[in-house]
């Protein structure tokens, strides 16, 4: 999930605000004009993601790839300050206005870059996938501070260009902040890492809802990953180990309930999105509290392993294997009704606790003539 469409909008706009001639001349493009190119051009990558009907892969479509590469970017800003040029009127401007489209669409690929999604920039030449993970999707503090560095700068253009720096050096500021805090938390997968043979295990950590201090805590090792959903920049209350029923920093049991597994039958039931949103709200523990479970990319049984191995290698699933980092089997379900049976599939750096993921995907295949086809089940939290 890329950052959000109005913070990308907002961020274009601050960019035309902070590059805005403090004096315009005659004969140049308008302020409208101006401002709206960079409010386009900072939201316009995010257009590809627009789902197609009929199509539950059309949120992962392979358009949004192109939109948000290097190689693309020059003629993306190219197209926009010609078009605004035209609709100023002002044709014989378009140069000028690639000072605005081209910053604010690489301020773009920066925001996105900061996400569990990154992006892949080199794409169509290589398709190798660049992420810090610092961001949710959903940020309400850079979202505040963006808007209100556009809404003074609006009113006061001769301020603009300051204040838009002082903005960018606020975000800058609470990047280097969810840096340390990111550090505090692969400090815990660490512990878990150490449990397994040296270089078997790579520990990551993706930022979460609701609080820049909630992470989710995987470490890869072969086919299983190891989660927990932690709350750092605190001090453990419990000295870990100091209570015989407290979660251990031990690995996993990979005998956990699949009941808790993210994604399992536990959370397949409805909940309405008030219900959601505590269950997950409340599922943040402080490191030497967290519960660690343990779950598998392809199942920890026999047939349903080998029947998910063949519905993950199906070319009609092609869209999510190119999106999926840490793909883990949600279950595998027999519909008598529709006479189909489906593997559902999940990306773990999106996978809530006790809460259906909103990026699960099904690979069904249909009894009576064996086709296949892809189904998407959209959890109770479809923003997150």
């Amino acid at each position: 999930m890329p950052l959000d469409p109005l913070t990308h909008l907002l961020a274009g706009l601050l960019v035309a605000l902070a590059v805005e001639p403090i004096r315009a001349r005659a004969g140049t493009v308008g302020r409208a004009s101006w401002l709206s190119a960079g409010a386009v051009a900072g939201v316009l990558p995010d257009l590809a993601h627009l789902p197609r009907a009929g199509d539950p892969l059309a949120v992962l479509a392979s358009a949004g790839l192109w939109t948000h590469s290097l190689l693309v970017l020059p003629v993306l800003a190219l197209a926009l300050a010609a078009l605004f040029a035209w609709i100023a009127r002002r044709p014989r401007q378009w140069p000028v206005l690639l000072f605005v489209t081209g910053p604010a669409l690489l301020v773009h690929l920066g925001a996105d870059l900061v996400t569990a999604s990154g992006i892949r920039p080199w794409y169509p030449v290589a398709e190798s996938l660049y992420a810090v993970p610092l961001l949710f999707p959903l940020d309400l503090w850079i979202t505040v501070v963006v808007a209100a560095a556009v809404i003074v700068a609006w009113r006061r253009p001769m301020l603009g260009r300051w204040v838009a720096i002082a903005a960018f050096a606020a975000t800058t500021g609470y990047l280097v902040l969810l840096w340390q805090w990111r550090a505090e938390a692969l400090d815990a997968g660490a512990a878990i890492a150490s449990h397994y043979p040296s270089g078997d295990a790579h520990v990551h950590a993706f930022p979460q809802p609701f609080s820049p201090r909630n992470w989710q805590v995987l470490v890869a090792h072969g086919d299983a990953f190891d989660l927990a959903w932690l709350k750092v920049g605190t001090w453990p209350s419990v000295p870990v180990g100091a209570a015989a029923d407290e979660p251990r920093d031990g690995a996993p049991d990979a005998s956990t309930s699949v009941a808790a597994i993210p994604g399992g039958p536990s959370v397949v039931e409805p909940l309405s999105v008030r219900s959601a949103l505590a269950r997950l709200s409340a599922a943040y523990a402080e490191p030497a509290q967290a519960r660690w479970i343990q779950v598998f990319r392809f199942g920890d049984e026999g047939g349903r392993a080998e029947f998910a191995r063949t519905a993950w290698s199906r070319p009609e699933f092609a869209g999510f294997r190119r999106f999926s980092v840490y793909t883990v089997l949600s279950h595998v379900e027999y519909r008598v009704d529709v006479r189909q049976v489906c593997a559902w599939f999940y990306d773990a750096r999106f996978a809530w606790p006790g809460v259906a993921p909103s990026y699960r995907f099904g690979s069904c295949q249909h009894m009576d003539d064996s086709t296949w086809s892809v189904q998407r089940a959209p959890g109770p939290l479809p923003l997150l």
